[in-house]
């Protein structure tokens, strides 16, 4: 009889363990729906890209930013970003600063925002906005 009182302890924390891990792993599976990424491409009024250009990315509904630099290729990505609308902020030497804005991250979509930037100096810019949010291809 003692058996059985010390098998009903273990299997309740077994079943409490179970729920933990299932609670854990829905509360994942929800955080990486709701997101989206933004992807870009850095290039100069001629097409040319430019490799190191500073990107950054701002929350226009949590006010929160994040950095990227361009590559080689002058690609730029922010993966997993929450939904919602953001500006793009981009800077280089001997460029005139661009701002894109407003910027639509889309539930599991890719945002694509290219942008060229004319010569000039850094106190300079340029603002890209559009009539509605720029989104997914």
């Amino acid at each position: 009889m003692s058996r059985s009182k010390n098998c009903l302890p273990r299997f309740l924390d077994f079943f409490v363990c179970v729920l933990l891990a299932a609670s854990c792993q829905s509360a994942w599976a929800q955080a990486a729906i709701a997101s989206g990424a933004v992807r870009g491409i850095v290039a100069d009024n001629s097409g040319a890209v430019i490799a190191g250009a500073s990107v950054v990315l701002t929350s226009r509904d949590r006010g929160g930013s994040q950095t990227s630099t361009s590559n080689s290729a002058g690609i730029f990505v922010f993966p997993s970003q929450p939904v919602g609308l953001y500006t793009i902020e981009v800077t280089a030497p001997g460029f005139r600063k661009e701002i894109v804005e407003p910027v639509l991250v889309q539930v599991g979509q890719t945002t694509s925002v290219n942008t060229r930037l004319q010569p000039g100096s850094g106190s300079e810019s340029v603002t890209v906005t559009g009539e509605s949010p720029l989104s997914a291809d």
